[in-house]
Parts: C-alpha cells; sequence; structure tokens
C-alpha cells in the first residue's frame, strides 16, 4: 500500500492541517472570547491523534494440526523464509506472532517459562517416573519422553537411570536457560536484515538449543507489506503439539482471537484434518460461542499435491492440459466439497429445537465463508522466497492463491483495522471542522431578528427530541431486561437437563490409559495425549452436556437478539432526529432566500453526524458484547476445573498397581456429586455477567441518546443564516475562509 493511499496517513495529513488552522485561527478568536468551547475542541484534537497514535490492531490466528503447511504458509505472506520447514519438530511449537512496522527494522520478543513453570514440568516428569499400573507401554513411553526431551535440553544432560532422579530439581540448568530464570521472561533483541532476524530465531528453537523447551511465544515485527494496516497474525502451535504449556496458549488464542482461519492440507481433505480440529477438537463449538464463528476462513494447502490419475473425476484433459490447469481444477473442486462440508458442521452444533432464524443464518455464514486452496511451495519458489529444484507445475502467481489470501488481509485491515481508524478519524475532524464553522457563524449573525426567532423555535423542538429520547431508550433498557431474563429461562432448562450428563461424562474416563489419567490430574484435568495427539479435558466433559446444547441459543442471544435490540434503538433514534429535522427544513422554508440553503445543510449534516455516531456506538456495543460473551463461554469450564481441583490433587498422589481404580474412585464421585454445584455456579456467573453486559450496553444507548440531543442543541445554537460579509470581524472572516476542506475518505 502506497504512503498516499495509507488511510492512518491520509487522517494524520489532515489533522495536521486542521491543528495548524486551529492554532493559527480558531485559537486566538476562541480561548479568551468562548473558553469552554475552545477546550471541548481541544480535548477532541487530542482525542483523534490519540486514536491515531494507536490505530485498531486485528490478530487472525491460524490454527491447524501439525505438518498442515502453516509455517510455509506463513512465510509465503510474508516475504521471507521466516520459519524453516521441517529442521526440526519444535520449530514451530510456540506461538509466532508477527507484526507490521512501518521504521523498516525487525524486532523478535522471545517469551520464555518462569523457573516455577519449569518447576513444574520438573514435577511432572518426576511423577511420570513413578511406578504406574504396569510396565510402561507405547502411550506412557511416550509421555515419559516427551517430558525427558525437555529435561535433558534444559539441563544439559542424559537421563539413562532413575539414580538421577531424585536430585532432579537440583541439577544446574545450562548458562542460557540460567540466564533467562535469573532475567527477564521476555528478551526483546533488533535486527537491521532480516537474515540477520531469522538466523538468531532459528539458534533459540533448534532442536540442539537448550532453551527451546522454554518458548511459549515469539513476537515478531518487520517491514511485512502483507499485514500493513494493522494485522497481526498468530501462527499458533499444531493442535496436536505436546507441550502442555503451549497448548493451553494455543487454546487461549483460539477462545479470544476475533479472526480464526482453519489450515489443512487438501491431500486429506475438510473431513480429515478439518473435521479432527473444528469437531473433535470443539475449535467450532468454541468460536461460536466466542462469537467468532462469523469471521471464519478455510485455507487448504499443498493444491500442488495432485497427481494425473484423478483428471477425469476433475474433468480435466489428461492429454491436451497442463499441470497448472489440473491444480486450478483441483482447487475449485475443494472450495465445492469445502462448503457442504462446513453447513454439515453448523448443522451437528444444533438441537431440534434450534431449527429457526439463527441457525439459517449460521447456515448460511458457513456457505459464504472465504476458502482458499493455494500452493505456498510454489508461491515462495516462482517469487523467489525459497529456491526450489523441485517442479510444482506452476508458473503464474495468481495460480498459487496466494494472492488471494493477501487481498483477504488487506481487506480485514481495511474493514476493521488500520483503514477503520483512518475513516473515523477523518469524520471526526471533518465534524469537528463544521461544528467550529457553525459556531462561528452563529456568531456573526448573531444580530439578526430571524436568528433569535429561529433559535427559540428549534430550542422547543430540541426539548421535544429530549424527551422523545428518553422514552426511546426507556424502552430499549427494559426490552434489554426482557431478552436477558427469557434467556436465562432457556438456559435454566438446559442446566436441568444438563445434570443427567454428568453420569455419562464420568463413565467414559474408564477408557482413559491409566498414564494419560496420571498425566491429566497433575494438569487439572487437561492433556494431550502424545501418542494419540488426543486432547483429554475433564472440566469440559463435566460442562459438555450443556456447551452441547448451548451454540445455537447462544448466537441467537448474543447476536440475533441484542444486535436486534442495538439496531432497532439505532432506527428509533435516527426517526426522532430525522423528525427534528423534518420541522427545522419547515421552519427553514418559512425563512425562505439564501438561508434556507444554509439552514437546511446544517440539518442535514446533523442526520449525517447522527448515522456516524450511531455506527461508533454500534462497534462499541458490539465489543463489550464480544469481551463479556467470550468470558461468560470461558469461564464455565473454568468453573467446573476450580470444583474438581481438590480431586484432581488426591488422585496425583496415586501410583502402583491398581492405580487407576484409585483414580477414578477419587474422580467420578467428585465429579457426580459437584455436577450440581458447578451448574449452579454457572447459572449465577452467566447472570452476574449478562447484568454486567446488560448495564454497559445500557450506559451506551443513554450517551448516543445524549449525542443525539446535543447535537440538535448546536444545531439550534448555531443556525446558519444570511450573514452581511461587510459586518464580520476579519479574524472571523478568515478563520471561515482558512478551514481546511474536506478530505475524501
Amino acid at each position: 500500500m502506497l504512503e498516499k493511499d495509507d488511510p492512518i496517513e491520509k487522517a494524520r495529513s489532515a489533522l495536521r492541517r486542521t491543528e495548524q488552522w486551529f492554532a493559527d485561527r480558531v485559537e486566538p478568536v476562541a480561548s479568551a472570547g468562548h473558553p469552554d468551547e475552545w477546550k471541548r475542541w481541544q480535548r477532541e484534537l487530542d482525542d483523534i491523534r490519540d486514536s491515531l497514535a494507536r490505530p485498531q490492531v486485528v490478530r487472525i490466528a491460524l490454527v491447524g494440526t501439525t505438518g498442515a503447511g502453516k509455517s510455509t504458509l506463513l512465510n509465503s505472506l510474508l516475504g521471507i523464509q521466516l520459519l524453516q520447514v521441517g529442521v526440526a519438530q519444535s520449530i514451530t511449537s510456540f506461538v509466532t506472532l508477527v507484526r507490521h512496522a512501518s521504521d523498516g527494522g525487525y524486532c523478535v520478543e522471545i517469551e520464555y517459562e518462569s523457573l516455577q513453570e519449569w518447576a513444574a514440568e520438573v514435577d511432572r516428569f518426576l511423577k511420570a517416573m513413578a511406578r504406574g499400573e504396569d510396565e510402561p507401554d507405547g502411550e506412557a513411553k511416550s509421555i515419559l519422553n516427551n517430558l525427558r526431551k525437555r529435561i535433558e535440553a534444559v539441563h544439559g544432560i542424559k537421563l539413562d537411570s532413575a539414580t538421577e532422579l531424585p536430585n532432579l530439581h537440583d541439577l544446574p540448568v545450562t548458562p542460557d536457560v540460567a540466564a533467562i530464570f535469573e532475567g527477564s521472561s521476555r528478551v526483546a533483541r533488533s535486527f537491521a536484515d532480516p537474515k540477520s532476524m531469522v538466523e538468531y530465531l532459528r539458534s533459540v528453537v533448534r532442536a540442539e538449543s537448550s532453551v527451546w523447551p522454554l518458548v511459549k511465544q515469539v513476537t515478531i515485527t518487520g517491514p511485512f507489506e502483507a499485514l500493513r494496516g494493522g494485522v497481526e497474525l498468530a501462527d499458533l502451535p499444531g493442535t496436536n503439539d505436546l507441550n502442555d504449556a503451549r497448548v493451553d496458549v494455543t487454546r487461549e488464542f483460539i477462545r479470544s482471537t476475533p479472526f480464526v482461519w482453519l489450515v489443512f492440507s487438501m491431500k486429506r481433505g475438510i473431513t480429515k484434518d478439518g473435521s479432527e480440529i473444528l469437531e473433535r477438537e470443539k475449535v467450532l463449538r468454541t468460536l461460536v460461542l466466542s462469537g467468532s464463528f462469523n469471521s471464519l476462513q478455510v485455507i487448504g494447502t499443498h493444491a500442488d499435491d495432485v497427481d494425473w490419475d484423478v483428471a477425469e473425476d476433475l474433468g480435466v484433459d489428461a492429454e491436451h492440459d497442463t499441470q497448472a490447469y489440473l491444480v486450478r481444477a483441483y482447487r475449485r473442486h475443494f472450495v465445492e466439497t469445502t462448503r457442504p462440508a462446513l453447513v454439515q458442521m453448523v448443522d451437528n452444533l444444533a438441537s431440534s429445537a434450534d431449527r429457526g432464524p439463527t441457525l439459517e443464518r449460521m447456515r448460511k455464514l458457513a456457505q459464504e465463508a472465504p476458502i482458499h486452496a493455494v500452493s505456498a511451495r510454489a508461491f515462495n519458489n516462482i517469487t523467489g522466497i525459497v529456491r526450489s529444484t523441485q517442479h510444482f507445475g506452476l508458473s503464474e502467481v495468481e495460480d498459487t492463491g496466494i494472492p488471494g489470501v493477501i487481498r483477504s488481509l488487506r481487506q480485514i485491515a481495511d474493514e476493521v483495522g488500520a483503514g477503520l481508524t483512518g475513516r473515523t478519524a477523518l469524520q471526526r475532524i471533518q465534524n469537528l471542522q463544521a461544528e467550529i464553522a457553525s459556531f462561528f457563524r452563529a456568531r456573526a449573525a448573531a444580530g439578526n431578528p430571524a436568528v433569535a426567532r429561529a433559535k427559540a423555535t428549534l430550542e422547543e423542538e430540541v426539548r421535544r427530541l429530549e424527551d422523545n429520547v428518553t422514552k426511546v431508550v426507556s424502552d430499549a433498557r427494559a426490552e434489554l431486561d426482557q431478552k436477558r431474563k427469557t434467556f436465562l429461562g432457556r438456559v435454566d432448562q438446559m442446566l436441568k437437563a444438563s445434570i443427567h450428563g454428568v453420569e455419562r461424562a464420568t463413565a467414559g474416563w474408564q477408557q482413559i490409559h491409566w498414564a494419560t489419567l496420571r498425566a491429566i490430574v497433575s494438569r487439572e484435568g487437561v492433556f494431550k495425549s502424545p501418542s494419540s495427539g488426543r486432547m483429554y479435558d475433564l472440566n469440559e466433559e463435566l460442562v459438555d452436556p450443556l456447551l452441547n446444547q448451548l451454540p445455537v441459543a447462544w448466537e441467537a442471544y448474543f447476536t440475533s437478539e441484542l444486535g436486534a435490540a442495538r439496531d432497532l434503538l439505532g432506527r428509533r433514534l435516527e426517526d426522532r432526529v430525522d423528525d427534528f429535522v423534518e420541522r427545522g427544513r419547515q421552519l427553514s422554508q418559512d425563512i425562505g432566500g439564501t438561508s434556507h440553503a444554509l439552514f437546511d445543510h446544517q440539518l442535514q449534516t446533523l442526520r449525517g453526524r447522527m448515522a456516524f455516531e450511531r455506527q461508533q456506538c454500534e462497534m462499541k456495543i458490539f465489543e463489550r458484547v464480544s469481551e463479556i460473551r467470550r468470558k461468560a463461554a470461558n469461564g464455565m469450564v473454568h468453573t467446573a476445573q476450580m470444583h474438581m481441583v481438590p480431586a484432581y490433587e488426591q488422585a496425583s498422589g496415586e501410583n502402583g498397581p491398581g492405580m487407576k481404580a484409585r483414580m477414578l474412585d477419587r474422580l467420578q464421585p467428585a465429579a457426580r456429586s459437584a455436577a450440581q454445584p458447578i451448574f449452579n455456579a454457572i447459572h449465577h456467573d452467566l447472570g452476574d455477567r449478562l447484568i454486567e453486559m446488560e448495564s454497559i450496553v445500557q450506559a451506551l444507548f443513554e450517551s448516543l441518546g445524549r449525542v443525539c440531543v446535543e447535537q440538535a442543541r448546536l444545531v439550534a445554537q448555531n443556525i446558519n443564516l444570511d450573514i452581511d460579509e461587510a459586518r464580520v470581524p476579519v479574524e472571523m472572516r478568515s478563520l471561515l475562509s482558512d478551514m481546511p476542506g474536506p478530505v475524501a475518505t
């Protein structure tokens, strides 16, 4: 994006011109004669400047299994080989957060585990080494080996015998690890070029490094053109990553990130890796409950990995068509088969009681979700990011599908990132200029008798508008209250039905391997099996009977019903403003002459200003509702965990023959007896969060109502009528004539 097209730079340029005009023309006239207005205008300029200093940042999480090609894709999007593919298993076993930097430099900030977190890792290793149900088998050995590799790297030792274990906490760590434990858990370094940055990063994350097991998150900033405009890409560890701390970070990113892009190999298709992530890992349910489902995009990788033996199925002539033609057909086929699969997954979230407009809207979102089929390897080869002797059959960049992904990034940046910040700032600048001009025009025309009569009439209309706005906001509050009570009533019925599901959930724990169960309880109920890649979350399983019923009803309340209430309030307020404008226009016609046009323009400006304020209010409501929504959804699992922690602690001390039965004897009765308290706490917490959300939304409703009345009052006070230019003071005439012109948004 060229600087002249950068929305932030356009807004900053407009702001600089306005600030200069304000300092040169407005301040000398207003600071002494109209101090209250001058201070208010100055605060608005300061607020606009602050907003441009912190443009809206949009985070996109790339989610997929290990080996899905996320690192290769990220290299394509950034234009450099940031992450080397396949050099070590640990190469992307951490969150990689990538941001744009406009200064041309590069920076890497690495967040490491603390000494306390590492001590917990050691404790888990010691527990894993304790005598189990029987001799260690594949599952037990996988758990042990996974922990052993991290212990050996951090301490720089080889664990060959059990004699070393009792003193493991006292063993020294490597000098590099010691430096991390003794210093800050965040280490940042700057680089002048990408090559030196990449070399440093690889020295940290390669398997021969002693610090790689401690890496939790890497944040990289650089002049990455695709991320200009406030987009951040979070390359998450594969959903089958084995590091517990990293799995936790990944799950938190999925819960809290507004945009989630699913990445998987086209070879396996969405019915394989995609359904594994979206359904078995419950990512789709998480996205719906967290409010991120509408931002889901799908990226199928390895589009070039297609054989000619499927050409006939794809409608390709093997004798006459090229490899590029085959790849294009393969990409089309992928998109055509992925859409119905997404819709089916949405249907799987719904019960028979959920059939209705909300489910249809969710199905429509799934049908329209952006789907990309890409060959990042071919793109990297064509553009020179990575040189390869392998022939991918593609020579045109567009055929790789990567440009489509980059266009999606830019669209997001424009719609909800820096583009939105810049457009909002420009509109605020123009609104402020119009207000200042109207104010001084009104002062210049103060001696006109028609002005006094018009002001008196309009002030009466403002009082009438204020009464109407108060009634509209009051009705909106009552509607919010009723919607909350209705929704909680529905949840209450779900909670009652969910109690019986806990028995079935705990019965399934009998099938868990003893070594896995020991690992689960030592991690407060959450563990990913290193042999099967399955995620176990006993806390989530306890509330699954409720969570499985919630998605569509949750979406109906937080999106459809609250959105309808917000939109209805906005429309009603705009109707009241329109009524005020029409009454004002009648007054302007009675005045006649050129004053009619001037006054009518000001009334139309009021209408535009209110549309802008409504948009800003709706955005704030969406942000706050989304925040409460995520907290409410995530809090349910946390509530279950808090009730189960004592049972986990007791079970974690078991070892030796019969340990699995003894652990279950502690866990299953505790879970069954905790079911009612857990669901009671969920109901109470949810009610509190909804009341908190309602109070926030009500405050925003009231704020919008006040702005509505204040803007109408400004029109009444600053009514524009004919001005005898000869009678206008010179300094005021200069103020009006020198006002910066409008900037196209």
